[in-house]
């Protein structure tokens, strides 16, 4: 019983400490917000998947995956990520930023992932995955935003363009009457 009992207990330390694990953040709805976030707690290789649905599309998407740190030494090297599943056809490489911003005489130092497009074009609007691995120096962990907003019809664009139409028309008649007057 003791052994089982200490292999679990390996095991999930293993498991966790290596990220090794799919967490479900719920469904996206066309103006919605999920948050999440993933934690390493020993160094080494990790990879941790996020996965969420979504209600209705297209939608417009934006996903941050973001980290602070103390130390550049704790930075994760490398860090990247993907977006796959839906109606995207082939998994969508993260983009990644990193920089150190100043707080007085505090320096912090951050990484972020990010990637907008559109969702939600087809049949399809279940099963996104969002994958996130790197190489931790030391423990550490990062947040996770995703947000969508609906993307607006043809028929919105032609409204513009036809209020942009008769506001020039109408200034272009004031114009003319005060030339004449």
């Amino acid at each position: 019983m003791r052994r089982f009992l200490m292999s679990a207990v390996a095991f999930l330390l293993f498991a966790v400490g290596n990220g090794a694990h799919a967490t479900y953040l719920g469904d996206l709805s066309t103006t919605g917000e999920l948050s999440g976030s993933g934690s390493v707690l020993a160094a080494g290789d990790f990879s941790q998947q996020f996965s969420f649905d979504l209600t209705s599309g297209p939608v417009n998407f934006a996903g941050l995956v973001i980290r602070w740190t103390g130390a550049e030494s704790w930075l994760f090297n490398p860090f990247g990520g993907n977006l796959e599943g839906g109606t995207l056809g082939s998994a969508q490489a993260l983009t990644l930023d990193q920089g150190i911003d100043t707080f007085g005489t505090t320096k912090v130092y951050w990484q972020s992932l990010t990637y907008g497009g559109v969702l939600g074009t087809g049949i399809g609007l279940d099963g996104y995955t969002m994958t996130i691995a790197g190489t931790a120096t030391a423990p550490g962990s990062y947040g996770l935003v995703l947000t969508t907003a609906p993307v607006p019809e043809p028929e919105s664009y032609a409204m513009f363009l036809a209020g942009i139409g008769v506001i020039g028309t109408i200034a272009n008649r004031r114009r003319k009457k005060i030339n004449t007057a």
